[in-house]
């Protein structure tokens, strides 16, 4: 009786002294077990041997042999147990990493969504307290964007605004702003107040009349139709256009004009019906032409055949001429030298505008002998 007690006494010992520890709090395992960072490598160690005070023999040298047994088995379940959770330590990492990485990935993709309803809301507050909203305008024969911008926006440099605002609709805005075309439907970003959104064109404001293309244009200009002029004609018709479109973007009209005088031998080969003042090929917001043509190539003038934009009004041809020279980077050093014609026609040359090795020197003759810096006053 005496072995079957003590044995049950020191099972029911282990088990109220560890293996419940063990299972109501396995977050502090390794503590209990120590196998923390500080322990060597052999892990716990219960007691080894039981010892008496005197000599035992008989009965009680056989039950102390037989608990160090026990003490002995012990001894290597807990080892087994440290060693197990040693191994399965990094594998716990791991899954709480991966669980950190994914709730990382929600909280930013949660951040984004925040930040852009705030950006959203902001916008919409803005526009509520400034009194401006996004308007549709349906885009009109003769239309250019600075025009547009002019009049809904109130400054027609702002037309960037209106590319940026369209170019996932009108993906040609963004490598070409010069063209658009009648029938487009146009988000004006803050435009002003009418008498609302509207997918219609609106109204021009009272008492003036509505910008476009052949605004500023002369009953005289919009009468011919081309053919050669009186360099003082051509002047005379085309000067005030230019100083205009000079006032808005920069480009000088005395240049304006002479590229205008020498692209089309004052007026008299404007590439057919295109109204192309300055031979911009490609295709313009009235279509294209294909004509012949005399290009400088490796020494000599050649005929070939280009394609040419074609307008719808002078205006239009002289809008798209000095977006074309405000909006591409190649010609950045002429825009630097706005206030300098004669500079600003060199550059010109440099960037490629024309394949004449003469073109920039021509240009300066035709100034000053028809003295178009007038029209830069």
């Amino acid at each position: 009786m005496r072995r079957v007690h003590l044995r049950s006494l020191v099972l029911i010992s282990l088990a109220v002294g560890l293996w419940f520890p063990l299972a109501g709090h396995s977050q502090n395992m390794e503590e209990i077990l120590g196998i923390g960072s500080g322990n060597t490598a052999q892990g716990p160690v219960v007691r080894q041997t039981v010892s008496t005070s005197g000599q035992d023999t008989g009965d009680a040298a056989v039950i102390r042999a037989e608990i160090n047994a026990l003490l002995d088995e012990i001894n290597k379940l807990l080892e087994e147990i440290g060693k197990a959770l040693k191994d399965t330590a990094g594998t716990v990492t791991g899954k709480a990493k991966e669980a950190a990485d994914k709730a990382k990935d929600k909280v930013k993709e949660t951040a984004d969504k925040v930040k852009d309803k705030v950006k959203e809301t902001a916008d919409k507050v803005k526009d509520k307290v400034t009194g401006s909203s996004s308007t549709t305008y349906t885009v009109r024969q003769g239309d250019s964007l600075w025009a547009i911008a002019q009049r809904l926006l109130g400054n027609g440099n702002r037309w960037p605004e209106i590319v940026e605002a369209n170019k996932s609709r009108y993906p040609s805005l963004a490598k070409n702003p010069n063209l658009i075309y009648a029938g487009w439907k146009l988000t004006i970003p803050g435009a002003r107040s009418t008498t609302g959104p509207s997918t219609t064109t609106p109204p021009p404001t009272s008492g003036t009349t509505p910008p476009s293309s052949s605004s500023g244009e002369s009953a005289a200009l919009n009468a011919w139709k081309g053919g050669k002029l009186a360099p003082s004609e051509f002047c005379r018709l085309l000067g005030p256009v230019a100083r205009e479109s000079m006032k808005v973007t920069g480009v000088p009209a005395s240049v304006t004009l002479a590229q205008a005088a020498l692209e089309t031998g004052w007026g008299r080969a404007t590439i057919g019906d295109a109204k192309n003042l300055f031979g911009i090929k490609g295709t313009g917001p009235a279509g294209s032409i294909t004509v012949k043509t005399q290009e400088y190539i490796n020494g000599r003038y050649v005929t070939v055949n280009g394609t040419f934009r074609k307008y719808h009004t002078w205006r239009e041809s002289i809008d798209d001429h000095a977006r074309l020279l405000t909006t591409a980077s190649r010609y950045r050093n002429c825009m630097a030298n706005k206030s300098n014609p004669d500079q600003f026609a060199r550059e010109l040359q440099k960037a490629g505008y024309a394949t004449s090795p003469t073109y920039a020197s021509t240009l300066i003759s035709i100034m000053k002998q028809y003295n178009l810096y007038q029209y830069d006053k």
